[in-house]
């Protein structure tokens, strides 16, 4: 009950009444069977939601049946206590109260989101009338589209690998990137991964091998786990609050307000963006600041050696101007 109560608070206390009203329709002959397998995927996928508020997904279709058979017969059972009128106010009484903390935790913070974002344009009200150009608008600011973006970009600029289509074929090479970002470079990019949305579900040691990477403080590291997973490329993001690792100060090189690392030696910058993105995990009301790349993608390289003559003792140095495909430059020194 501990993890149910943290998982929906007040409103845990009444899932079991979507549990036990398809059990007392069971008793009507003519429903039995329908009202015993809705009770038996209830049972399992109710026992699955409480452990786990991701399944909660799954859970909802057979909860809302299940509300809805508990509703009629409480309305049926009113409607032999009292007027049919009143017994019809009483269940819609009961159903708002049941409804009253979903919208206050889902639906409202969400409408509140978009008449803000309405509100900051001047054809506010012209908006209103479409619906659909209000999700595009959204979408077209969000983090998840600048991802999808992102992705498409990356297949376009990597080589074409073997087993997309093919589940006996096997890739040439992997994209590292956060597990999160799994599934979009999966379908958008046609690469494959280590480690993605599934989590340790899928593979453990390689999910766990991702986060690693990350989270290490060293070029030396990081491409010591990269080599292991068998992978080529690195997809990086501006985490900005989170977590830093190389590969993230790497990633925020000469961007606004935040130190540069030392020039790596085995990642080469292959292409940034999308234009006018942002970040997943950053809400799309918020500013983006400018000069800021909300996704990157490199190529581990084996590196080079410069040969060069200078008198015993004398500090030399390499410096190029690297131009990336969004127009920015900035050097890169050794």
């Amino acid at each position: 009950m501990a993890w149910a109560l943290r998982s929906y608070g007040g409103f845990a206390m009444v899932l079991p009444v979507a549990l036990l009203a398809p059990l007392v329709r069971a008793r009507e002959r003519r429903v039995r069977a329908a009202a015993l397998a809705l009770a038996a995927w209830s049972t399992l996928l109710g026992g699955l939601a409480v452990a786990q508020a991701r399944f909660g997904n799954e859970f909802a279709p057979f909860a809302s049946v299940g509300f809805a058979l508990a509703l009629a017969g409480l309305a049926g059972l009113l409607a032999h206590l009292m007027p049919s009128r009143a017994a019809l106010a009483a269940t819609l009484a009961v159903a708002g109260v049941l409804v009253t903390p979903v919208f206050a935790m889902e639906h409202l913070p969400t409408t509140s989101r978009t008449l803000a974002h309405l509100s900051q344009r001047n054809d506010a009200f012209r908006w209103l009338a479409s619906d659909r150009r209000i999700a595009m608008e959204t979408a077209r600011v969000a983090g998840d589209h600048s991802l999808t973006r992102f992705a498409r970009m990356v297949r376009r600029y990597t080589p074409e690998t073997s087993g997309y289509l093919d589940a006996r074929g096997r890739p040439e090479y992997g994209v590292l990137c956060l597990p999160r970002y799994g599934h979009d470079v999966h379908y958008w990019a046609r690469r494959a991964t280590p480690a993605n949305n599934f989590g340790p579900y899928l593979d453990t040691p390689k999910y766990l091998a991702s986060l690693r990477f990350f989270r290490a403080q060293t070029e030396s590291e990081a491409v010591a786990i990269a080599a292991s997973l068998g992978v080529r490329y690195v997809l990086s993001s501006d985490r900005a609050g989170e977590e830093q690792g190389y590969v993230d100060r790497v990633h925020a090189v000469h961007a606004p307000g935040r130190p540069s690392p030392p020039s790596p030696e085995r990642l080469r910058l292959v292409v940034e963006g999308p234009a006018g993105g942002r970040p997943l995990l950053v809400d799309y009301l918020a500013p983006y600041p400018s000069g800021r790349v909300p996704f990157r993608l490199f190529e581990l390289v084996e590196g080079a050696i410069l040969e060069a003559e200078a008198p015993p003792g004398t500090p030399v140095v390499a410096e190029t101007t690297v131009r990336p495909n969004l127009g920015r430059r900035f050097a890169y020194r050794r």
